[in-house]
């Protein structure tokens, strides 16, 4: 990491009166919050809460019915360009074109965002402290799991956002693999800061990782559509005692 400068890129996210309609399905309706700027924040819910969907709308991937998204004070509508980009997705499978080497996969997000010369170093850097110096010039498919998750994870790094999305980046490798990941995650957070949200079903992983936990839960109302209750966690106290905490949120429905 001796090549990367240690700086601050993250900001606040704000979301106001979110409102999210899919068929006659309610997911979401004036859901607000605040995501503090530099704070890893994990998303726990069982199955249909809403939380990919969450994330997509974050990343403009999915547009909300209602309700209004910033970054850093600023519309997420309002970073059109893609030299300003306000947020990377770390995905549960790398998405690493196979036939583009380990480098070339990470210097693509950064077309049109840098000067091809500094997103190679940068991208290189990246790489080396994932561990792969001796992988760039590979093709994904001669990688193993854990090498092209931990590509896709210096590649979401290489991207100069404020913002780091991941959905259960980490949920298909085994425990070795994961403490891996979660160790290199942290490793590249103490580097390049980022204000992270991740959605997560491990409680372990959110209490490993997290210093805000988000539970949310689908509750029906009378016309059988979703709302989401909202219960933010800090962990002021023992982990056995959050867990537990956790636990009783998820059994009261």
């Amino acid at each position: 990491m001796d090549s990367l400068e240690k700086i601050n890129l993250s900001k606040d996210v704000q979301i106001e009166n979110l409102t999210v309609v899919r068929g006659k399905k309610s997911i979401y309706k004036d859901f607000s919050i605040k995501f503090e700027a530099g704070t890893v924040n994990a998303l726990l819910a069982p199955s249909g809460a809403g939380k990919t969907t969450l994330l997509d709308c974050i990343a403009a991937l999915l547009e909300p019915s209602a309700g209004t998204i910033t970054v850093g004070g600023k519309s997420i509508n309002e970073y059109g360009e893609k030299s300003e980009i306000y947020a990377s997705y770390l995905f549960q499978e790398p998405r690493l074109l196979p036939w583009c080497s380990v480098l070339h996969n990470c210097t693509l997000p950064l077309e049109n965002t840098m000067p091809k010369d500094e997103a190679a170093r940068r991208a290189e850097a990246f790489l080396c402290a994932a561990g792969l110096q001796e992988k760039i010039n590979d093709l994904p498919p001669n990688l193993s799991g854990g090498e092209r998750q931990r590509a896709a994870v210096a590649r979401s790094f290489a991207v100069k956002a404020p913002l780091l999305l991941m959905d259960e980046a980490f949920q298909s490798q085994d425990i070795m693999l994961k403490e891996q990941l979660m160790q290199l995650l942290k490793e590249l957070l103490e580097t390049e800061r980022r204000t992270v949200l991740f959605v997560t079903h491990d409680i372990r992983e959110a209490l490993e990782m997290a210093d805000r936990i988000i539970i949310l839960k689908p509750l029906s109302n009378q016309d059988s559509t979703l709302h989401v209750a909202l219960d933010a966690l800090t962990k002021d106290f023992e982990s056995a005692a959050l867990r537990d905490k956790i636990l009783e949120i998820f059994a009261a429905g």
